[in-house]
């Protein structure tokens, strides 16, 4: 078998670069999930050097009595306080919208969270009832708190799950007399994403001045007091968006059959295959699909499915506020059927067919001993069959490409429905043209982003190729074949 490999790896070779190993707005208000940690130290500097330090998961208080009980110099002892809770996570937070700049005084509309702090909410504000933002602008994340808390320094770091990481939000205080809110203003995301955050807030020494047995005692509790406040994936956040547009319609039964068809998937995808949205018809096979979130001329694919039937011939382009009526009628998917020859050594094959069963032994049935081993390739790795139990490849998929390693020539009959065109992913990717018909390349791969596709020449052992918007000497794909494409820059 050695060299037959080594005829694979010389054949791929030739592929380049292919290596085969602030008005009143809405709000969204954040429910509270707590979990407490105290966390205390205790430092103690010599000529302003540390040469102890105490940590402890309790509340460090120490204190002293007396006016005139004085440090040296050169002494000096820190004690400060840590408080770290854990909001939860978006299963944790409710999704109630308030208006948020409306009676700041009014206390039974805010929560009370914080025993040190005494929070009444925190609040995202600009975000309609999608949680979709407003504007494009930045917008804001306000914490609102009792007026008199003595915080002297507060922070806010955001995070997208899309680059998990931290930015700092620009910062402001807001006084409303019994209120006081701190506003952080974020960036808004690029994409669709989870809000992550965590806020700290200190305040200077915590100090206690009372009369105990008539004697007047200075009770001094820490040097700072500070609280950490995290959120992981707080709130669903999407980018600004102009209007949604709406695509409707119905699937009927063929003439003379069904008057409707219930239950049939309606997607929007975009033209690389990304699914933006689906929904299902109901029992009248009525469907309203809703498109939000694209720039204005966007284009994707409509996909109407039932069973096996397929119809992705329709492609739109986004027009915001735009009410689109699409209609369907199905017919039950006919069965094709395409010879593939295989010749001695290496083919580069292609499933253009969905047949029944997808797997190894269904599809190459009795020719299957006429085969050596079979190779895949999904997501930048390598699949195999060799043998029934060797290998991870144990069925092949509809719209993608195979390299075969055949004992002899045979001719393999392929039957099945037509399958949607693959998904395809940034980099190289074996695919196979889906249906009957030949096609050029630029009119098989429009709306991926594709840079150039090879074919394989199983009778020279030679390559074909065709760089978009250049040409080459690839001019038809055709059904039943393998093609390595690139898609990215």
């Amino acid at each position: 078998m050695k060299h037959k490999f080594g005829i694979l790896t010389l054949a791929l070779n030739r592929i380049p670069a292919l290596c085969l190993c602030s008005s009143i707005c809405c709000a969204r208000q954040l429910a509270w999930y707590w979990d407490g940690l105290c966390n205390s130290s205790l430092r103690l500097f010599v000529n302003d050097e540390l040469v102890s330090e105490y940590s402890t998961s309790e509340p460090y208080i120490w204190r002293w009595y007396g006016e005139n009980i004085t440090l040296p110099a050169n002494i000096t002892i820190v004690r400060e306080l840590w408080r770290e809770h854990n909001l939860g996570t978006y299963m944790n937070c409710s999704l109630d919208i308030r208006g948020f700049a409306g009676n700041l005084g009014n206390e039974t509309e805010y929560y009370y969270p914080c025993d040190w702090y005494e929070i009444r909410g925190i609040f995202v504000e600009g975000l309609d009832l999608n949680n979709t933002l407003s504007t494009g602008s930045p917008y804001k994340l306000k914490v609102v708190l009792f007026n008199e808390t003595g915080i002297e320094h507060y922070d806010l770091y955001y995070a997208y799950d899309y680059d998990e990481a931290w930015r700092t939000a620009g910062k402001r205080i807001i006084n409303y007399g019994s209120c006081m809110v701190l506003e952080f203003t974020l960036e808004p995301p690029e994409l669709p994403s989870y809000l992550s955050f965590k806020l700290e807030l200190s305040r200077g020494p915590l100090i206690e001045e009372k009369l105990v047995n008539g004697v007047h005692v200075i009770t001094k509790l820490y040097d700072s007091f500070k609280v950490r406040l995290y959120c992981y994936r707080a709130i669903y956040v999407l980018p600004y968006a102009v209007a949604p547009m709406s695509v409707w319609g119905v699937v009927l039964g063929q003439a003379g059959g069904i008057p409707a068809v219930a239950n049939a998937t309606i997607e929007a995808r975009f033209l690389n295959g990304t699914i933006i949205n689906s929904t299902k018809t109901n029992e009248w096979g009525f469907y309203n699909l809703t498109i939000r979130g694209l720039e204005a001329g966007t284009a994707f694919r409509l996909i109407a499915r039932y069973g096996s039937w397929v119809n992705d011939t329709v492609v739109l382009e986004f027009q915001p506020s735009a009410s689109i009526r699409v209609d369907y009628t199905y017919t039950p998917s006919m069965i094709h059927t395409i010879k593939v020859e295989l010749l001695k050594g290496w083919n580069l094959i292609g499933l253009s067919l969905k047949p029944e069963n997808c797997t190894v032994e269904s599809i190459f049935g009795e020719n299957l001993t006429r085969i050596s081993v079979i190779y895949g390739y999904e997501n930048g790795s390598w699949l195999y069959w060799w043998t029934p139990m060797a290998g991870g490849l144990k069925e092949l998929k509809p719209g993608m490409g195979y390299w075969v390693y055949a004992k002899s020539n045979f001719t393999l009959t392929l039957k099945g429905t037509i399958p949607p065109r693959p998904s395809l992913n940034p980099g190289w990717n074996l695919i196979a043209l889906t249906g009957t018909t030949s096609a050029s390349p630029e009119e098989y791969l429009e709306g991926y982003d594709w840079t150039v596709i090879y074919g394989y020449n199983a009778y020279t052992g030679g390559w074909l190729c065709y760089v978009k918007g250049m040409g080459g000497n690839l001019k038809a794909l055709e059904p039943g074949l393998g093609y390595w494409v690139y898609v990215g820059g």
